[in-house]
């Protein structure tokens, strides 16, 4: 027989139990609710219900599972697991987060988090930390909707038991959050020729080479020395192992040319890797060989149809100063449908444009049947209520400066959000963490090329166009 739903308050929201026993985590502030479920499903019964908690228990094969839930200033949930007799896999914990909201996870296990942030203003933001065991990553829906969390970072051995304890609580915005991240905490994403410095001689520390840990003669400092690229780096506290990644951003130069190298060898060029070549050209990281002056005009850019190859070719028709270029670039843009990136692409267009002595008037924005676009309301300083709370959700999206990784958001997206944060005015009071915020992702994509986990060419150009 199914349990039967239950409902907690806690200061900040409500904590609903549904016929599974999975919980419905809401803010006061908020409609919609985030679900917290175990899967496979354990078959969960109520063992006890009072005001403030609720215990029910199942079993997933051999697998015991016990889960306890209670209110009072926080919503603590806890999970304990034991395998039988032979080793056994944990249940994961199945994340579901409602339209309207994103999530930002940070899966670093003793010290990890999870945030639930609205698409639009800066909250309210539901996070959920480590207590005790840990958060670990298990999976992701591409839509971003879904996520998984292992209860364990390996399979249960027989006679085993975990307890597993997470923390709700309610914030009015992401950059809050700092405040549960561990005392001993530093920035993980770097440019390169930066050490991560920490206090955190008293704990133990574990890396793999190339990375360096050092221990300089200063109080209780830990020194970390890293190449270009990506790199976990445990730290052993008290309440278990932090698992960190330490993203450390390349010489834009050298990566700009090793990437435009890589791109020509690869043969004929798209819109993106046109960008990326013919910047490497222009800024001197590439030689100026008949190859690759040959390879850049055979790429049709009037062909594509697309904001990149737009950019290219205004970039190309100034490089070269051919007038009919730039004016064919106005052409083409202003033929697009307004939205999105093409703020910044307008601006390199019409740069290129009024240099060439080409008549913009096709790019004007202020049009009245258009509608507000954010990045064109940045751009041109429009503070109002809805591009306040744009620029606060995209800060969200791209993590406040926290660590971790925004939920089903690809790199490219991620990218382009970066160039968005900054075009924010300087004189907004969002400026400060709209800068940061987008200088760590930035230094985390550039990482990425770094390690070789990211070959795509998009995202470097979305980045070379915006900054």
């Amino acid at each position: 027989m199914p349990a039967q739903p239950v409902s907690l308050a806690w200061s900040g929201g409500t904590a609903a139990l549904d016929e599974r026993a999975a919980v419905l985590l809401r803010l006061d502030a908020a409609d919609a609710a985030v679900k917290v479920a175990l899967a496979p499903d354990p078959g969960l019964l109520p063992v006890l219900v009072e005001d403030d908690l609720a215990e029910h228990e199942g079993a997933l094969g051999s697998v015991e599972v016990m889960q306890r839930v209670t209110a009072a200033e926080h919503c603590q949930l806890r999970w304990v697991v034991g395998a039988g007799d032979e080793p056994a896999a944990a249940p994961e914990l199945e994340i579901s987060v409602p339209d309207g909201f994103h999530a930002w996870l940070w899966p670093s296990g003793a010290d990890g988090l999870l945030a639930v942030v609205p698409e639009a203003g800066a909250g309210p933001v539901l996070v959920l930390h480590a207590v005790q065991a840990g958060l670990w990553a298990a999976g992701e829906a591409a839509d971003g909707r879904t996520l998984r969390l292992a209860l364990a970072p390996e399979p249960l051995a027989a006679g085993d038991r975990r307890v597993v304890v997470l923390r709700a609580v309610a914030l009015p915005d992401l950059a809050a959050a700092a405040a549960l991240l561990p005392s001993w905490y530093e920035p993980l994403t770097l440019a390169a020729g930066e050490d991560w410095v920490a206090p955190l001689a008293d704990l133990g520390v574990d890396c793999a080479p190339p990375v360096e840990v050092q221990y300089p003669d200063v109080d209780d400092t830990v020194r970390v020395v890293a190449p270009s690229g990506r790199h976990r780096i445990g730290v052993h506290g008290r309440r278990g192992v932090t698992e960190l990644l330490l993203e450390v951003a390349p010489v834009p130069g050298e990566l700009l040319g090793q990437a435009a190298e890589r791109l020509l060898a690869g043969g004929s060029l798209d819109a993106a890797a046109a960008v990326v070549v013919h910047r490497a050209l222009e800024a001197g990281h590439l030689p100026r060989r008949a190859a690759v002056e040959d390879a850049l005009d055979r790429f049709d850019w009037t062909s594509r149809g697309e904001p990149l190859a737009v950019a290219f070719g205004s970039e190309r028709a100034l490089a070269e100063g051919e007038q009919e270029m730039a004016r064919e670039a106005v052409r083409q843009l202003a033929g697009m449908p307004g939205g999105g990136q093409t703020a910044r692409i307008r601006s390199l267009v019409w740069f290129a444009a009024s240099a060439l002595g080409v008549d913009t008037s096709a790019l004007a924005i202020e049009l009245p049947d258009r509608a507000p676009v954010l990045e064109d309301e940045l751009l041109l300083g429009h503070r109002t209520a809805a591009s306040v709370a744009g620029l606060e959700g995209s800060i969200n999206r791209l993590g406040a400066a926290l660590p971790g990784h925004p939920v089903g958001l690809g790199f490219t997206e991620q990218a382009q959000l970066v160039g968005l944060l900054e075009s924010c005015p300087e004189d907004w009071p969002e400026s400060p963490l709209a800068g940061t915020t987008a200088e760590a992702a930035r230094q985390r994509i550039l990482a990425g090329y770094a390690a070789g986990d990211l070959l795509d060419p998009v995202p470097l150009a979305w980045l070379l166009l915006s900054g």
